[in-house]
């Protein structure tokens, strides 16, 4: 027999789901630093700096 849920609370637990998130969030960490740099390097550019 199944017992009920209530609403709003998660399913089962997916194990295969962390590494996957784990990932997503080192991508997105990843482009952020890329994004952040390159900004950093064309400020200085754009304003005549050496």
């Amino acid at each position: 027999m199944r017992v009920p849920q209530r609403p709003g609370t998660p399913g089962p637990r997916d194990p295969a789901a962390q590494p996957e998130r784990t990932a997503l969030a080192w991508r997105r960490t990843a482009l952020a630093f890329a994004v952040v740099t390159l900004f950093a390097w064309r400020v200085p550019a754009a304003m005549g700096s050496p």
